[in-house]
């Protein structure tokens, strides 16, 4: 079960001073015990980067989704299926954490404040470390050329919303068996 709740109890907590975004945790955990982090981005929802110590060698997913009902649910989604998960709620903040904690794939929303998943990609692109990093774009606004632009922007992989969650799991774990 993942506790969400906040760092009580699950060690000290400092706001991190180089960043605008989030907390910092110096954890204490236990045996057969959960980690959970609930930070918070200036001026937006809550984000909850969550690990099972059981599965801490398990693949982290960065979501980049500015919908809290979307976010939430495809969160629990990814948790369910064993991904550690970190959330960024605009572009600077998909960038930031990208960099900050090298993910394993990032699920971009195309439509987010500050910068937008088209630009926040090909950003991420520029990075040495975040080349190879698989990335799978969303959007709800699906145009015509949306898939062809993702695609040229960096993304490897295009989904419209609605989407299937067993579809985006199954994109997963083909874009992530090389590594695991």
């Amino acid at each position: 079960m993942i506790d969400n709740t906040g760092p009580a109890g699950i060690g000290s907590v400092e706001h991190a001073p180089e960043s605008n975004y989030g907390v910092a945790v110096q954890p204490a955990v236990e045996e057969n015990s959960t980690l959970a982090a609930t930070t918070m981005a200036q001026n937006s929802l809550p984000q909850v980067f969550a690990v099972e110590p059981a599965l801490a060698a398990a693949p982290l997913i960065l979501l980049a989704e500015d919908n809290e009902f979307t976010a939430e649910t495809m969160r629990d989604y990814l948790l369910f299926h064993g991904f550690q998960v970190s959330l960024a709620r605009d572009g600077y903040e998909v960038i930031e954490q990208a960099l900050r904690f090298k993910p394993d794939l990032i699920i971009m929303d195309i439509q987010m404040p500050g910068i937008n998943g088209f630009e926040a990609t090909q950003r991420l692109r520029t990075e040495a470390i975040m080349a190879k990093t698989p990335i799978i774009a969303l959007t709800a606004l699906a145009m015509s050329g949306d898939r062809e632009r993702c695609l040229n922007a960096g993304a490897n992989a295009y989904f419209s919303k609605p989407l299937s969650l067993r579809q985006l799991i199954e994109t997963i774990r083909q874009f992530l068996a090389e590594t695991y």
